[in-house]
């Protein structure tokens, strides 16, 4: 289960978008290693749910 965090870092550091996050956010070392993309495929075959609100 994801809080509607399927945004890559790449797309957000384009976009200005880190000050929408807070530290829950950020794994250290992460972008060296995998983007969300990546670790969202590795969820495959297994149920996944996102969770966004307002």
């Amino acid at each position: 289960m994801d809080i509607c965090c399927l945004t890559d870092y790449q797309a957000l550091m384009e976009e200005d978008g880190l000050d929408g996050h807070g530290i829950y956010y950020y794994v250290p070392e992460l972008l060296n290693h995998f983007t969300a993309s990546e670790i969202n495929a590795l969820i495959a075959p297994r149920a996944h749910l996102g969770l966004a609100g307002t």
